[in-house]
Parts: C-alpha cells; structure tokens; sequence
C-alpha cells in the first residue's frame, strides 16, 4: 500500500462512508435474469480494510480480435449463460476501479463484449462520486497486440484435438457457451501452427542427430536406415486414386522416431477464391505445391526427404517400404544407385492374402480357414529363414505341398515326417487338402516369389509408419477438408511432434507463443505419456501377443459360426442376383442347465419324499407319493392313466384291474395327479415355511418325473412358490462315504449304516426309512458342507432340466437317420438335440458352407464348453455322409 498523505486518507475515509450510505439505502437494482444466483452480492461488504492491486491494462483499442457485434448478442443479458475465466485474472480486476480504487461488484454489471473464449466486462464504479466505467478482463492477453491466451490455447487444441471449428461451436453451444467465430479461429491457428512446425521441425534435427550416433554405434558408419510410407487425406476405394493432399514419413530404423516429413497439396482456398473472381490473391501462406495425381506423391516426397538429408551430409543407405510405388526406382535415377530396398513384410503378406482370396473364388474348399493357416504358414517360414534366401526357396516350395499331404520339401519344423497320419490341427477336420487344382494353383502363386529370395529373407517394418498415419488421421480426420490452406500442415506437424516427443509437445507450443505450459496440460500430457509407455511395453511381451491372437481367433469363429447359422445376410447384388436368398435362420443354441444348490436354512423344512411310479422312463406316470417330514406323514395313491409295465408292478405291488388299484393284491383308494398333487400341497401348507423335498435318486430320477406331473395339470407355479429345492441322498452318501459296496437305501445304507429292516419299494415305508437314518446318523442339513451343497439343486434348476429333456425329446427322433446308420452315437445325438438342432438344421449348414459348415455349428462357443463337439472324428462322419447324400 505504501505511506499515504493526510488529504488521501481523508478522501478514503469519505468514499468508504459514501459507500455504506449507498448500501444502507438499498438503492434500486434494475431486474435482471438471473441464471447464476450466487454472482449477486446480499450483504454489505466490508470496506474498511481494502488493498490495492495492480490490474491488467484494456488496450482494447489495439486488440486484434474483434468482438461479437451482432445485435442479437448485444441484447442478451451479461448473466446468461457460461463463460470461461481465469479466477486469479477477474480477482485483480474487481479489486480497485481504475479511477478511484474502490472495490467494484460483479453483480454491478452494464454489459458484455465477448472476443472468442475471452470477455470484458463494463463494470460501472459503485461510489456515486466516481461512476467510472471500468474494463474488466476474463483472462490474460499476450503479445504487442494484445492477444487473449485462452483463445490462442483453444486453436493449439483444436489441432491437438484434430477437430474443426464446427465441432468446437457445437461442444460450446452445448454448454451454453458462446461460440467463437471462425476468423478468429482462423487467426490463432495461423499463431499457434507456426510454432507447432517449429516444435516438430526441432523435434527432428534432434531425431536424426540421435539415430546418427545410433547407426554408428550399431554398423561402425552413419549411412542411415530408414521406413517410408505415405497417405492420402481422401478415403480411397482402390480404385480411385484422387486425394487433393497426402503426407509422407521417414522413421530411423534404430530409434523409431521420426527424422523427416513432407506434405503435398494439390488447392489453396485463397488462390482459388481469386481465380473464381477474377482478381489477385491477397498474401497468405500458401500451401499448394502439387499439381501431379495424387499416386505420384509418394514417389516425389520420399525423394525430396531423401535429398534434403543427402544436401545435410546424411547418407541413406536403405528405405523400407511396400511395394507400391516407383519410389526406389526414382531414388536410383535421381540420388543414388546404390540405396537398398527393403519390402514390407506387412505388405508383402496383404499381397500374398490378396491372391489367395481370389484363388478362393474358383476354388470353394479355399475357405478362410484355410487362407489363414496358409497366412501363418507363411509367417513361419519368412520368420525361420530371416537372412537365409536358400531356407526361402525351400520353404516356398513346402508352402504349396505340405498343406497337400507332401512332405518332401518340409525340415524339422514338420511333425508330420514322423507321424504322417498325424491330423492338421488348424485344416478342415483335422485332415490335408485333397484339389489337385487348387495346388497347381498355389504353386504357381508361390513360384513367382522364388526370384525373390533374397528380398524376402530380408523384409523390413513399416508398421512405425502406419501407426504415425493413424495418429495424423486421428489429428486432421479425412472427413474434413484441412489442405485448402496452412491447416493441414500444422496438424501434420503436431502428429510428427507427438510421436517424437510425446504429449508434451502442446506445452512446448505454449510456451514458444509466449504462453504458461499450463499445470493441468503438463500433468494430462504426463499421464498420457506413462499410458502410452505402459501399453507399448506390455504389447510387446509374449503373454500380449498370444492373448492378441487368441482374441481374434475366438472372433473370427464367432463370426464363422454367426453366419452358418443366418444364411446370407449381405452380399454384392444379393437382392438383385438372387431375391430368394436362404434366409432360413439355425435356432441359437439351447444351452446346458446350470445345477445351482440350495442353501438349507434353519427356517426350511425338510420333507423326505419317494413316489413309485408306472415305468423307469422320464415320462412314466405316478402311481404312489408320500412324504413325510417328523411325526407328519403324507401317502397317497394316484390311478395312472397308462398301463403299469409288468416289471414295476413286480417291484411296486401295485397293480389296476378291472378300473381298480391294487397294493400286493388289496384294494386301495386312488386319486387323479390333479387332486393327489392339491392334497401334497396341502400337506406342505401345514408347515407354513418353505420345504426341501430329501429323497434317494431324486434327481436323475424322482424330480424329473414330479415336475412333468406337475406341468401337465398346470401346477407348477404354485408347487414352485412352495418347495425350494430338492436334495439327492443317494449323491450325498456317495460323496459323504466313498467305498461303500453299494448305495441302494433298502438293501445295504439303511442295514449297513442303521441296522432299519423295512419292505422296501413302498413309498411310505421308503420315506420313513430314509428319515430314520438320517436321524440315525444325525445328519443335519442345515450345516451345509460341500457335500450337501452338490447334492442339492433348485426347483428352478429342475424346471431347466425338465424342459431341456423336452428339447431333446422333440428334436430326437429327427436324427434316427444319422442314429441308425451310426454315422453318430446316442450321446452325440442327444447333445445335438439338445443344443436346438434338428436334421434340417445340419442339411442346411451343409449346404451352405460344405467344407466346414457342420464344424462351425457343432464347435460354437457356449460358455465354457461347445455346442455339440470338437472332434474331427464326428465331424468328418457327418459332412462325409451329408456329401454322399448331395452325390446320391
């Protein structure tokens, strides 16, 4: 504050009581819409002690940027809507009017002018002898000219951001932000991407400088090595060539980083803009320096990257590139004879794949199965015999004769020298291909590679070029037109800087236009820097690059066996070629049941059960329940509505003649299913709790044959609100007590284990026996162990069970044909049925795909396990008894 004379603490003093005066008379405010209430002052502020600060200076008179004067803005209030602003910058503003150093108020006021991001509030000064009309700033300015920060750090991330001003207004609208006009945009982009080439040009004076002294400390000479690729800014089809623009880069071999660039440009906004009127184009920074096809630019940009290291005194002694372009045959007549090409082993294997899936056309049994594995042959056999041309020619040889069975040009790498019969692991149904064709046609693929020996067992890497493409792709997206102007390089240029430096890159602009780096920029940039670091180090390793494979293998089956099951779905002239398409859809798979235990609690009651019923099959008929649970005793009689087979009656007793039942020759009462299952619920009522049904062989056996009881008088839903699960004494006692030389309940656990003599295959003997040993034994099972948790299961995993059986039952007998010829046994046959599949379903994978159709469908992923089955062995039966049925 520094000393003050009498007459100012005297005038201070007045102005302070001036203030509180106002405040006290609650002078009128004129109304205003209010979106942010708290910016409104309700209090008297305190104005006795007040400091001094010095504020920025307006200059608004010499700022560049214009504000936005349209009247429709003007009339909106200052308080509508968001702004952005620097808090420190806007304290110091309101600290002391510039005229007389009271305290201003933000509810105070008049208007706003917004110049992009930035504002400057007019706030009128509140002491009634002043009513200065005070310029307050949102955020700093920079340079001569007064150039506002926060809209010179907005173009840097539009171009770090690789979006538009369209994009950027749309983002800002939807925050309720003012947008910002394009000129001005355009004015700071010009600003910022000056220093962004200036970043990206220092970025590789130090690159080459490194993978110099790399060179040498590898080879003994600076000669370098180096990766060329290129892109267009258009989206081609392969056949339309016509991009306006493209880029290329050179990548050091040792260090991967990049150490030259250049960019081509076929318009210029400006130079068109003038040609169209007729008059001179204004200065500007023209960027248009192409007037080839768009094909030529690569050749032409990796020469002049060449040549510009060469005028240096930096020799290239070899490029790696695809190929693609002319460009190593323009670098020998134009520089120097003896630079070296290298291929792109990438590329070179997109061509090789590119020939298979046209071989594929003429060829059906050259399915994408086998095209892969070819791929992977491939990719073995160039990894084995890196710098070894001898070991190419040799493998090129195996290539077209080890997938056929013909293992005379195969090494030690081949398996199948030793063990011929050994199945292909990776080729349809585990066996060799059989088209004599097809291999005459793949050794004449593989033979024009034979004069390329040399080359192949020596292929390089662009991948480093690739990626730097996408990051530019991601910087200036090809859906936008950024070459009719400067744009398009200072995106470029942020892309070569981001791969040399890092993220950090944005800092070093920043501060290079004369701005803060920014302590969030920095600590995002780090951030993003640690992460990427991170995700290049663990994609490299082993785990990574298996898992990668993995994954995409488990894709492409999916999709494989997606498609088996649609049909055909898209296709070039589908509709026009052939409108009656097979559109007929394979069901889905009909997944395996899940057995979830039951958790015995105290509040449960254990109910012991047993039922006898008309035969030993799934859908046999109740002929007897009973339970019972403590001294409560349940025992009915059911009359079935099929005949009792002679053999249960022999076990049972129980017998119907003449309309009547009989139990070991005496007449007894019988009921209906319907009204012996409302008295068994009844009987569960008294408990008033929910029940566990205990009973031996119930799951495999009792369960089943209850719950289609149930379903077929409708009462499946309500017994399900009543019984909570069931429990399986015969697998409790086999895992309880292993050894045992027997687990039926009359005959050996309850004599063996309780001494319990009873008559047997009675059900209310049968239950009152079990419970009897149980007590016997003082097996509780409420204290659940593992045992008693796998030898329970829910009633709504029986339900699952009860109607997965159903599936099979009605997809069953469709199968007899592949049954009784022993194409597949009944095991097979079950699991097909109950995975969803009938004959028509396995015709008509067949049909559509003849070579691995069946395989597609029978190996679809379901959880933990597959549809049907892996085996080669099954599979082969099936599709070799579908093409004799397609012969016939």
């Amino acid at each position: 504050m520094g000393f003050k004379s009498k007459r100012r603490r005297l005038r201070d003093r007045k102005v302070v009581t001036a203030m509180k005066e106002m405040w006290e008379r609650g002078r009128q405010q004129e109304s205003l819409h209010v979106e942010h209430n708290y910016s409104r002052s309700q209090e008297i502020p305190d104005l006795n002690n007040y400091i001094e600060e010095e504020c920025v200076d307006t200059a608004a008179s010499s700022d560049e940027e214009i504000p936005i004067e349209d009247s429709e803005v003007e009339r909106v209030p200052w308080d509508s809507g968001r702004h952005i602003v620097e808090l420190g910058v806007l304290a110091n503003s309101l600290a002391a009017c510039k005229n007389c150093s009271c305290p201003l108020q933000l509810s105070h006021t008049a208007s706003i002018k917004n110049y992009g991001l930035a504002a400057i509030l007019k706030i009128p000064c509140s002491n009634t002898n002043c009513r200065y009309l005070n310029d307050v700033h949102t955020g700093k300015q920079h340079g001569k000219t007064h150039i506002w920060d926060m809209n010179t750090k907005l173009a840097n991330a539009l171009i770090h951001a690789g979006v538009g001003v369209s994009q950027m207004n749309s983002i800002l609208a939807a925050l309720n932000i003012p947008a910002v006009q394009h000129k001005l945009i355009n004015q700071r982009q010009t600003e910022v991407g000056q220093a962004v080439e200036k970043v990206a040009n220092d970025s590789i004076l130090d690159s080459l400088k490194d993978e110099c002294n790399a060179t040498e400390r590898e080879t003994g000479c600076r000669d370098i090595c180096v990766s060329v690729d290129s892109g267009w800014q258009k989206r081609g089809s392969g056949r339309a060539y016509d991009s306006l623009s493209g880029h290329a880069s050179m990548i050091g071999f040792q260090t991967g980083k990049v150490v030259g660039y250049s960019v081509r440009s076929k318009s210029c906004r400006f130079c068109s803009n003038a040609h169209k009127s007729g008059t001179v184009p204004r200065p500007h920074d023209c960027r248009q320096n192409w007037n080839g096809t768009a094909k030529a630019m690569e050749r032409d940009m990796v020469v002049e990257m060449v040549q510009e290291k060469m005028n240096d005194g930096i020799r290239t002694a070899a490029i790696i590139g695809d190929d693609d372009a002319s460009t190593i045959a323009k670098l020998h007549q134009t520089i120097d004879t003896n630079i070296e090409k290298i291929s792109d082993k990438n590329h070179v294997k997109k061509n090789l794949s590119n020939c298979l899936y046209e071989l594929k056309v003429t060829y059906p049994t050259l399915t994408n199965r086998v095209i892969r594995y070819l791929q992977k042959c491939w990719t073995y056999m160039v990894s084995q015999n890196k710098n070894n041309p001898d070991g190419i020619a040799v493998g090129l040889e195996a290539m077209w004769k080890h997938p056929f069975g013909d293992h005379s040009s195969c090494l030690d790498w081949c398996s199948h020298r030793k063990d011929p019969h050994k199945p292909y692991k990776h080729l349809p149904n585990g066996k060799c291909l059989t088209d004599r064709n097809l291999q005459k046609a793949l050794a004449d693929v593989f033979s024009k590679y034979k004069s390329h020996c040399k080359k192949i067992a020596r292929l390089g890497s662009t991948q480093s070029n690739e990626s730097l493409n996408n990051l530019i792709a991601s910087k200036a997206p090809k859906k936008i037109h950024f070459s009719g102007s400067a744009n398009l390089n200072y995106r470029v240029s942020a892309a070569i800087a981001q791969k040399n430096i890092g993220h950090n890159y944005v800092s070093k602009v920043n501060a290079r236009v004369g701005l803060s780096p920014g302590t969030y920029t920095q600590r995002l940039a780090r951030l993003r820097d640690l992460q990427h670091r991170k995700r290049k180090a663990l994609s490299t390793t082993r785990a990574a690059k298996r898992r990668r494979q993995e994954l995409k293998a488990t894709r492409l089956q999916k999709s494989a066996c997606l498609e088996t099951r649609e049909g055909v779905t898209y296709a070039t002239e589908v509709d026009i070629e052939n409108p009656e398409s097979d559109i007929s859809e394979i069901p889905a798979p009909n997944l395996y049941p899940a057995k979830e235990p039951v958790y015995v609690l105290p509040e449960h009651v254990p109910v012991y059960f047993d039922l006898e019923t008309t035969g030993l099959a799934r859908t046999s008929h109740i002929t007897q329940i009973a339970a019972a649970a403590g001294e409560e005793h349940f025992s009915c009689f059911v009359f079935p509505k099929i005949p009792i087979s002679p053999k249960s009656t022999s076990i049972t007793g129980i017998s119907v003649k003449n309309g009547n039942m009989f139990h070991h020759g005496k007449k007894v009462d019988s009921t209906s299913i319907s009204t012996a299952v409302d008295m068994l619920l009844k009987f569960f009522e008294k408990f008033q709790r929910k029940v566990v049904l205990v009973g031996h062989n119930v799951e495999s056996f009792d369960s089943p044959i209850l719950i289609y009881a149930l379903d077929s008088c409708k009462k499946l839903n309500k017994f399900s609100n009543i019984v909570e699960g069931f429990f399986d004494t015969l697998k409790f006692f086999r895992m309880e007590r292993p050894g045992l030389i027997s687990y039926r309940q009359e005959f050996f656990l309850c004599q063996h284990l309780a001494g319990i003599d009873y008559d047997a295959h009675d059900a209310s003997n049968d239950v009152i026996s079990l419970q009897s040993l149980f007590r016997h034994l003082n097996i509780d099972l409420c204290k659940a162990n593992d045992s008693c948790r796998s030898a329970s299961f829910t009633i709504a995993s029986a339900v699952d069970f009860y109607k997965f059986s159903n599936v099979i039952q009605i997809n069953l007998p469709s199968l007899q044909p592949l049954i009784s010829k022993k194409i597949i046994s009944m095991s097979i046959a079950k699991k097909i049925a109950g995975s969803g599949l009938q004959y028509k379903h396995l015709e008509l994978a067949f049909n559509r795909d003849p070579v691995e159709g069946i395989y597609f469908l029978f190996s679809e992923q379901c959880g933990k396990s597959v549809r049907v089955t892996k085996s080669k062995n099954v599979i082969s039966k099936v599709v070799n008894y579908f093409a004799s049925q397609r012969e016939n």
